[in-house]
């Protein structure tokens, strides 16, 4: 059964914590001027994905009344079911510096399932330093943790929501609506053997060449002066760099990347015969069409429902597929 529109939101939601300390940004967002308009952004950027999948129409309207900073009413095409009615009200710095910031939440939370009709979810989203407000947001979440149908977002979560870049939302809206997809979960298993993430990267951006612009063969030279997949495997070696000792499973090691060039020859022995083979007299990898039909299947899907471009159709395969992950 396709995920609702309310689970995909609250999904997007969850999705990953940024670090306490990254959060300090919000000194410096206003409510007005800064978060309404970037949450109504996100929000609709989240639901023209779904509707990608599951015809819907949706509205999203910002009031500043009835206890509600944004209220988004959707509902699928040619359902029985009333519209899911979703509400936000977003706190920011400034607010949560107010002597009776709690008793207004309070008061604009019951407000709001007073007023709006048919209210179905009411999401308050914390856009504020949650170092410098680590016992306001404490207070707020124990406040509002039995309420009924109230959920309350850290800012560790919120900023990375009103930061996700449009080919993550799409990526991770396609990773639970076909989830249970043939052609998808072929695609996830012809990579689950490659223990390197940079090994996963590297033949997914292969791919993706050879579907946007018919490069089905790759020098070893050109890999390595490729500086778009230099940059992702910095970024892979940062992230996990950046992983303490403490917080790893020593039973569960991660595999351990090494510098570009390395990593590269690395990677290359890892795909091997499987996913490539080696011309000699042209000195070329030539790509596997039976090993990845799936994956191919899956780059020209999301190639024509999204339009993407190059760079894009990267970025979109790369969270699609959980190089990121």
């Amino acid at each position: 059964m396709p995920e609702t529109i309310q689970d995909s939101i609250r999904r997007l939601l969850r999705y990953r914590r940024t670090p306490r300390r990254v959060t300090s940004a919000f000194r410096n967002w206003k409510h007005n001027k800064d978060i309404l308009p970037r949450l109504q952004t996100q929000l609709e950027m989240v639901l023209d994905s779904y509707g990608k999948f599951e015809p819907i129409v949706y509205d999203t309207q910002g009031i500043h009344d009835d206890g509600t900073d944004l209220v988004l009413r959707c509902k699928q095409v040619g359902s029985d079911r009333s519209p899911d009615v979703i509400c936000f009200q977003a706190k920011s710095f400034d607010d949560l510096s107010k002597k009776r910031y709690l008793q207004e939440l309070k008061a604009q939370r019951d407000d709001s399932f007073r007023k709006v009709m048919g209210l179905t979810w009411y999401f308050v989203v914390l856009c504020t330093d949650a170092v410098a407000h680590e016992n306001k947001v404490r207070q707020i979440t124990a406040e509002f943790r039995s309420a009924d149908r109230t959920e309350v977002v850290v800012p560790e979560f919120a900023y990375t929501f009103l930061l996700h870049p449009k080919a993550r939302v799409e990526a991770l809206v396609t990773r639970s609506m076909e989830a249970g997809d043939f052609v998808f979960k072929s695609a996830l298993e012809s990579l689950d053997d490659l223990i390197s993430p940079s090994a996963r990267a590297l033949i997914i951006f292969m791919t993706v060449r050879w579907v946007s612009v018919g490069d089905q063969s790759f020098s070893v030279d050109d890999l390595l002066r490729n500086a778009y997949l230099r940059s992702v495997y910095r970024e892979l070696q940062e992230k996990q760099d950046a992983v303490t000792v403490n917080e790893r499973d020593p039973e569960d090691e991660p595999y351990r990347l090494f510098d570009f060039e390395e990593q590269l020859a690395e990677d290359l022995a890892i795909l091997g015969n499987d996913f490539c083979g080696f011309d000699e007299k042209k000195g070329e990898l030539q790509l596997e069409p039976s090993r990845l039909r799936a994956l191919v299947g899956l780059v020209a899907d999301s190639s024509a429902r999204y339009e993407h471009k190059n760079g894009q159709l990267l970025e979109y395969m790369f969270n699609l597929m959980g190089v990121r992950d």
